[in-house]
């Protein structure tokens, strides 16, 4: 199983990236100031970081607010993208995404709303409330 794959996201070239793995769960908020990479369970808030990545088997529940979003994977929460949101083939949003650039390839499915606004008029989203059952 591959954890990192070719993306249209540029990576920080020296750049050590956070990553969750394929047989983790975890639960809690991350603030971090490079990439994460999920490919496990995360029941949380990620803010602050350049990229997040969730690979094909990652699934998150939480709010995201970050430079760059690419989705492979599940993401159930509002994302903020201050420069691009990419939802994958195959990945699948349930939230609301607010970004400058919004990619949505098809075979993906996103049910929620859609804003396209300048990086000076996003906001984060409220920390997310919502409990996490990694079974379903």
């Amino acid at each position: 199983m591959t954890l990192f794959t070719k993306s249209a996201i540029p990576h920080v070239a020296g750049e050590i990236p956070t990553v969750i793995g394929a047989q983790t769960v975890m639960r809690g908020s991350i603030s971090a100031q490079g990439s994460i990479h999920i490919h496990g369970e995360m029941e949380g808030d990620i803010t602050e970081a350049q990229e997040v990545i969730i690979g094909k088997g990652g699934r998150l529940r939480g709010n995201i607010a970050v430079e760059r979003v690419e989705v492979a994977g599940q993401v159930v929460g509002d994302i903020v993208s201050s420069a691009r949101f990419e939802l994958k083939a195959g990945g699948k949003v349930t939230g609301d995404i607010r970004s400058p650039k919004i990619l949505i390839e098809e075979g993906s499915i996103f049910e929620g709303n859609c804003a396209m606004s300048e990086t000076d008029n996003l906001q984060p989203p409220p920390p997310a409330t919502t409990t996490f059952n990694p079974k379903t």
